[in-house]
């Protein structure tokens, strides 16, 4: 290498070790992940630093060679390997470009120190019950502490569990260990108890809305767990729990059955009477429905409604003559009460007087109504009005009735007429029939008169056949 272009230079030792120069690297500026990574602050905050780093850091440029240790001189270096060590920062200044990988992200902290990782659940917003969490015995007191929530989780899963064990066959279990209760009432609390905790469900998780439910829950399975124990006294402890049960079971068959014979008893009508004594009980219903269906079926056939009809008309007729007779005696002034009495008693004196009696008394009906006859009719008519008037709240219902059934009687008049038709049709098949028979007999004789003809004519035919054949035979042919 020629120096002889360098020699007039000022502070250039030519008879020196050559050096080589290093491009200048800023020194880095420390991120957050830096300030965080444990060996890195260790390094830069705790570790001694030399004086050759603290200059580059104050003036702002990082040395070339950085180093922790003492620095030995280039000119004793002789060419040989430096064993100094190298801190990360000048190691990573230093290797940067010629790896081209970013070391600041890396945390090996994992492989020095193992930490212990906490598991746990991720956080919610839902209310779901289909996990929970069972503690063992190792845990701390301070979370052994069940929160509402995993209770409940706890309580579902345990129910389920529980009843897959009650529905499958327990094969294993000996027939005499048994603890008294039967697995199908354990079932049907243990579906109780689940249809209870699926309808808090639908609650939020707040326990604002389900707190009440759960208490009730709660002294529920208290209740049934003191239901179900069963005591070691032996098979007297059995009876007791089970009389208890059956006790508990009957009271309420024995209120619900109370409730439908309390709805019963207002239904027929007796409940009045068990009430108050004072009140007399009613007719029993049976006797009466019996009674009622009689009558309505007596009042619905046609001869009857046909009476009752005829009844009807001439009542009405009846009464019609009654109101005229009553619009005219409201017509007639005062003293016509006194005529009416007067010619009432000639009528009843006159079957004993037949004299002058019996004149004043067709004077006085004259004078009234124009003969006494007409007035014992009226008699009789007023009679016939006071039985009468009790059926009258009857009279509607009976008209509406003859009004609905006319239609079936007009049916039935038309079912006569089409019944006679169908006779004459039935008259003339038979007709019919006869004529077709005839033909039938006169086809069958023709039909034996043309089998006869045809066997003559077969015959013939064979015959003449059989005597040409001979006549062939004698010629010889």
């Amino acid at each position: 290498m020629s120096l002889s272009k360098y020699t007039d230079l000022p502070d250039i030792d030519i008879a020196g070790q050559d050096l080589y120069e290093t491009p200048e690297v800023p020194s880095p500026s420390f991120s957050d992940d830096e300030a965080d990574d444990p060996i890195l602050s260790q390094n830069t905050a705790g570790g001694p630093r030399s004086s050759s780093q603290q200059a580059g850091r104050k003036s702002g440029i990082a040395p070339p060679f950085p180093t922790s240790g003492p620095v030995v001189p280039a000119s004793g270096a002789g060419g040989g390997i430096a064993k100094t060590s190298i801190d990360v920062e000048g190691a990573t200044a230093k290797f940067q470009r010629a790896t081209e990988a970013d070391a600041r992200g890396a945390d090996f902290s994992g492989a020095l120190h193992s930490t212990k990782k906490t598991r746990t659940y991720p956080p919610t917003h839902t209310f779901e019950t289909t996990t929970y969490q069972i503690r063992g015995f190792s845990s701390t007191p301070s979370t052994t502490l069940e929160t509402p929530l995993e209770k409940l989780r706890r309580l579902r899963a345990e129910t389920a569990a529980l009843e897959e064990e009650l529905e499958k066959p327990s094969q294993d279990e000996p027939e005499g260990d048994g603890d008294g209760v039967s697995p199908l009432k354990i079932l049907e609390e243990l579906r109780r108890l689940r249809v209870d905790l699926g309808r808090m469900d639908v609650e939020e998780s707040s326990g604002v809305g389900w707190e009440g439910d759960a208490r009730a829950l709660i002294e529920k399975l208290g209740s049934n767990r003191g239901g179900e124990k069963v005591s070691d006294e032996g098979e007297g402890g059995k009876t007791s729990q089970a009389g208890g049960s059956t006790s508990v079971g009957s009271s309420k068959d024995l209120v619900q059955l109370e409730s439908r014979l309390t709805n019963m008893e207002n239904l027929v009508g007796v409940r009045p009477a068990l009430i108050d004594e004072s009140k007399a009980p009613s007719r029993p219903l049976l006797p009466t429905m019996q009674r009622l269906e009689h009558q309505l079926t007596l009042f619905t056939q046609p001869r009857h409604l046909d009476a009752i009809s005829r009844r009807v008309k001439v009542l009405v007729a009846e009464l019609e003559r009654a109101h005229e007779a009553r619009s005219k005696l409201a017509a007639l002034p005062p003293a016509a009460p006194t005529t009416l009495k007067t010619s009432a008693a000639a009528a009843t004196e006159g079957e004993s007087k037949e004299g002058e009696g019996q004149g004043d008394g067709n004077v006085a009906g004259s004078t009234a109504f124009g003969t006494p006859d007409q007035l014992a009719r009226l008699r009789s008519l007023f009679l016939l009005q006071t039985r009468l008037e009790p059926l009258l709240p009857l009279t509607p219902h009976i008209l509406s009735r003859l009004q609905s059934l006319s239609a079936l009687h007009a049916s039935s008049a038309h079912f006569a007429q089409s019944l006679d038709a169908l006779l004459e049709a039935d008259e003339k098949l038979g007709e019919r029939v006869r004529e077709l028979g005839m033909l039938c007999e006169g086809l069958r004789e023709s039909c034996v008169g043309d089998e006869e003809r045809v066997k003559g004519n077969l015959e013939l035919v064979q015959a003449r056949m059989e005597s040409l054949g001979k006549r062939m035979e004698a010629l010889g042919v």
